[in-house]
Protein backbone atom coordinates (compact mmCIF):
# COMPACT_ATOMS: atom_id res chain seq x y z
CA UNK A 1 0.00 0.00 0.00
CA UNK A 2 1.53 3.30 -1.11
CA UNK A 3 1.00 6.54 0.84
CA UNK A 4 -1.74 8.61 -0.68
CA UNK A 5 -3.43 11.79 0.36
CA UNK A 6 -5.81 9.67 2.44
CA UNK A 7 -3.12 8.01 4.55
CA UNK A 8 -0.42 10.69 4.68
CA UNK A 9 0.24 11.04 8.39
CA UNK A 10 2.33 12.94 10.91
CA UNK A 11 5.28 10.60 10.36
CA UNK A 12 5.37 11.58 6.67
CA UNK A 13 5.17 15.28 7.55
CA UNK A 14 8.06 15.10 10.04
CA UNK A 15 10.19 13.02 7.66
CA UNK A 16 9.57 15.48 4.81
CA UNK A 17 10.44 18.50 6.95
CA UNK A 18 13.63 16.96 8.36
CA UNK A 19 14.74 16.07 4.82
CA UNK A 20 13.95 19.54 3.47
CA UNK A 21 16.58 21.40 5.53
CA UNK A 22 19.19 18.85 6.66
CA UNK A 23 21.71 21.40 7.94
CA UNK A 24 19.23 23.34 10.07
CA UNK A 25 19.47 22.99 13.84
CA UNK A 26 16.68 20.70 15.00
CA UNK A 27 17.28 20.72 18.74
CA UNK A 28 19.48 22.28 21.39
CA UNK A 29 20.08 20.85 24.85
CA UNK A 30 19.78 23.90 27.09
CA UNK A 31 21.64 22.17 29.93
CA UNK A 32 24.74 21.35 27.88
CA UNK A 33 24.53 23.72 24.92
CA UNK A 34 24.94 20.80 22.50
CA UNK A 35 22.89 20.96 19.33
CA UNK A 36 21.87 18.55 16.61
CA UNK A 37 20.93 19.09 12.97
CA UNK A 38 17.86 17.82 11.18
CA UNK A 39 20.07 15.34 9.28
CA UNK A 40 21.45 13.88 12.51
CA UNK A 41 18.02 13.59 14.14
CA UNK A 42 16.59 12.06 10.96
CA UNK A 43 19.40 9.51 10.72
CA UNK A 44 19.05 8.44 14.35
CA UNK A 45 15.23 8.34 14.21
CA UNK A 46 15.18 6.28 11.00
CA UNK A 47 17.72 3.84 12.45
CA UNK A 48 15.56 3.44 15.56
CA UNK A 49 12.38 3.15 13.45
CA UNK A 50 13.95 0.23 11.59
CA UNK A 51 14.89 -1.38 14.91
CA UNK A 52 11.31 -0.99 16.14
CA UNK A 53 10.10 -2.76 13.00
CA UNK A 54 12.56 -5.62 13.64
CA UNK A 55 11.22 -5.83 17.19
CA UNK A 56 7.82 -6.46 15.61
CA UNK A 57 6.15 -3.14 16.38
CA UNK A 58 3.12 -2.57 14.15
CA UNK A 59 1.04 0.53 13.42
CA UNK A 60 -1.29 1.04 16.35
CA UNK A 61 1.06 -0.48 18.94
CA UNK A 62 1.71 1.83 21.83
CA UNK A 63 5.06 3.42 22.72
CA UNK A 64 5.27 5.01 26.16
CA UNK A 65 7.78 7.85 26.42
CA UNK A 66 9.15 9.17 29.70
CA UNK A 67 11.97 11.56 30.42
CA UNK A 68 13.11 15.09 30.91
CA UNK A 69 14.33 17.10 27.93
CA UNK A 70 17.58 15.84 26.37
CA UNK A 71 18.85 15.14 22.86
CA UNK A 72 17.72 11.48 22.83
CA UNK A 73 14.10 12.12 23.84
CA UNK A 74 12.84 13.07 20.35
CA UNK A 75 14.44 10.08 18.64
CA UNK A 76 11.91 7.42 19.79
CA UNK A 77 9.12 10.00 19.43
CA UNK A 78 9.87 10.52 15.73
CA UNK A 79 10.63 6.82 15.16
CA UNK A 80 7.23 5.94 16.62
CA UNK A 81 5.43 8.42 14.38
CA UNK A 82 7.30 7.13 11.30
CA UNK A 83 6.00 3.63 12.14
CA UNK A 84 2.44 4.55 13.06
CA UNK A 85 2.93 3.75 16.72
CA UNK A 86 0.70 5.59 19.15
CA UNK A 87 2.78 7.69 21.56
CA UNK A 88 1.79 8.05 25.20
CA UNK A 89 3.80 10.59 27.17
CA UNK A 90 4.39 9.59 30.79
CA UNK A 91 4.78 12.36 33.36
CA UNK A 92 8.34 12.36 34.75
CA UNK A 93 6.87 12.86 38.25
CA UNK A 94 4.84 9.60 38.19
CA UNK A 95 5.51 7.14 40.99
CA UNK A 96 5.45 3.36 40.63
CA UNK A 97 1.76 3.01 41.51
CA UNK A 98 0.80 5.67 38.95
CA UNK A 99 2.88 4.03 36.24
CA UNK A 100 1.30 0.67 37.00
CA UNK A 101 -2.23 2.13 36.81
CA UNK A 102 -1.39 3.71 33.45
CA UNK A 103 0.19 0.53 32.09
CA UNK A 104 -2.83 -1.56 33.12
CA UNK A 105 -4.87 0.64 30.78
CA UNK A 106 -2.49 1.18 27.86
CA UNK A 107 -0.35 -2.01 27.82
CA UNK A 108 2.56 -0.51 25.86
CA UNK A 109 4.57 -2.58 23.38
CA UNK A 110 7.71 -0.63 24.28
CA UNK A 111 8.78 2.02 26.80
CA UNK A 112 11.59 4.53 26.43
CA UNK A 113 12.30 5.94 29.86
CA UNK A 114 14.60 7.75 32.23
CA UNK A 115 14.00 5.49 35.23
CA UNK A 116 14.37 1.82 36.14
CA UNK A 117 11.04 2.04 37.96
CA UNK A 118 9.46 1.13 34.62
CA UNK A 119 11.23 -2.23 34.65
CA UNK A 120 9.68 -2.85 38.05
CA UNK A 121 6.21 -1.85 36.83
CA UNK A 122 6.41 -4.12 33.78
CA UNK A 123 7.72 -7.00 35.89
CA UNK A 124 5.04 -6.60 38.61
CA UNK A 125 2.27 -6.47 36.00
CA UNK A 126 3.73 -9.38 33.97
CA UNK A 127 3.51 -7.33 30.79
CA UNK A 128 5.21 -8.32 27.55
CA UNK A 129 6.70 -4.83 27.22
CA UNK A 130 10.22 -3.99 26.07
CA UNK A 131 11.82 -1.37 28.36
CA UNK A 132 14.58 0.83 26.93
CA UNK A 133 16.38 3.40 29.07
CA UNK A 134 18.06 6.66 28.13
CA UNK A 135 21.12 5.90 30.25
CA UNK A 136 23.91 3.34 30.06
CA UNK A 137 23.26 -0.20 31.14
CA UNK A 138 21.68 -3.45 30.08
CA UNK A 139 18.44 -1.80 28.89
CA UNK A 140 20.02 1.24 27.20
CA UNK A 141 18.85 2.63 23.87
CA UNK A 142 22.36 1.96 22.57
CA UNK A 143 22.05 -1.74 23.46
CA UNK A 144 18.53 -1.89 21.97
CA UNK A 145 19.81 -0.47 18.68
CA UNK A 146 22.79 -2.83 18.72
CA UNK A 147 20.42 -5.79 19.24
CA UNK A 148 17.89 -4.89 16.53
CA UNK A 149 20.00 -3.01 13.97
CA UNK A 150 20.89 -4.75 10.74
CA UNK A 151 24.19 -3.48 9.36
CA UNK A 152 23.06 -3.14 5.78
CA UNK A 153 24.48 -0.22 3.80
CA UNK A 154 21.72 -0.52 1.18
CA UNK A 155 19.23 0.93 3.68
CA UNK A 156 19.95 4.64 3.43
CA UNK A 157 17.88 7.32 5.11
CA UNK A 158 16.75 8.43 1.63
CA UNK A 159 15.20 5.01 0.98
CA UNK A 160 13.25 4.96 4.23
CA UNK A 161 9.47 5.22 3.96
CA UNK A 162 7.02 5.65 6.82
CA UNK A 163 4.54 2.90 7.57
CA UNK A 164 1.29 2.98 5.67
CA UNK A 165 -1.89 2.49 7.68
CA UNK A 166 -5.47 3.67 7.98
CA UNK A 167 -5.23 7.08 9.67
CA UNK A 168 -8.92 6.90 10.57
CA UNK A 169 -8.21 3.91 12.84
CA UNK A 170 -4.76 4.59 14.27
CA UNK A 171 -3.95 7.74 16.21
CA UNK A 172 -0.60 9.44 16.80
CA UNK A 173 -1.27 10.14 20.48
Amino acid sequence: MVASQNNYHLGHLILDQLRKRPDAICQIDAATGKSETNASVLSRAVRLARCLRRLGAQPGDLLALHGRNHLDLLIPFYAALFNGLTVCGVDPAYRLDEIKQLFIKIKPKIVFCQSEIFLEAVRELSLDTKVVTFYDGQHSMENFIREYHQDNNSHSVDEFTPAVFDTDKIYAF
